[in-house]
C-alpha cells in the first residue's frame, strides 16, 4: 500500500511540475506620455495586496513591457518612471487566465493613468503563437493526463481503504 501511495504521489508531483504555464498568465502593455510617445526603462512592479513584490519588468525602447508566469488573482501594479521626469502611479486589477493588458499614460504633473483590459492576444516579440482554444505541448498534455489518472487512482484506493475494502493482503474478510 505504501508503494502505491508513493507512486501516486510522485506521479501527481511530476504532473504539476510538468505543466506550470497552463495555470499562469502574462501582463503586457505600453508605457507612453500623454502625446503617445513611448517611455523606455519605466519599472513596472507586481505586488500582492499585502504589498509583497512578486515580479518586475522594465519597458523597452518602444515602451513595451511584459510580466510572465503570474497565477490568476488580484494584484497591485506599480509604475515607477525611473528618473524620467514623469510621475508614477499604481492600479489594482484582477489578472485572469487570458492575461491582462495595462497601458500606462504618464504626465509630468499628475499621477500616471493605467488603462487595463483582458488581454487581446497581442504578444511581444519572442512569444509563442497563441491558439484559441489553448493548445498544450506534448509534455503539458502528458503531465495533465498522468496527474489526473494518478489523482483518480489515489482517490479510489483511498476511498476503498477508508471503507475497509482494500488492504495489502487483498480484500477484507466478509463481515458476519
Amino acid at each position: 500500500m505504501r508503494r502505491l501511495v508513493s507512486v501516486v504521489f510522485a506521479a501527481a508531483a511530476l504532473s504539476i511540475a510538468g505543466a506550470p504555464r497552463v495555470f499562469c498568465a502574462d501582463v503586457v502593455g505600453l508605457v507612453a506620455d500623454t502625446h503617445g510617445r513611448p517611455i523606455a526603462n519605466a519599472r513596472i512592479l507586481v505586488k500582492t495586496l499585502a504589498n509583497n513584490a512578486l515580479s518586475e519588468a522594465h519597458s523597452n525602447t518602444n515602451g513595451q513591457y511584459q510580466l510572465t508566469g503570474l497565477a490568476p488573482g488580484t494584484y497591485k501594479y506599480v509604475l515607477d518612471p525611473v528618473a524620467s521626469g514623469f510621475v508614477g502611479g499604481d492600479a489594482v486589477s484582477y489578472l485572469g487566465a487570458k492575461g491582462l493588458t495595462i497601458n500606462w499614460h504618464l504626465s509630468r504633473n499628475s499621477p500616471a493613468i493605467a488603462l487595463a483590459r483582458e488581454s487581446t492576444g497581442t504578444m511581444l516579440a519572442g512569444d509563442p503563437p497563441a491558439a484559441d482554444p489553448p493548445v498544450f505541448t506534448d509534455e503539458e498534455f502528458l503531465g495533465l493526463l498522468v496527474g489526473s489518472g494518478a489523482l483518480i487512482i489515489g482517490g479510489v484506493t483511498g476511498g476503498l481503504a477508508a471503507a475497509g475494502e482494500y488492504s495489502e493482503g487483498g480484500p477484507a474478510s466478509p463481515s458476519l
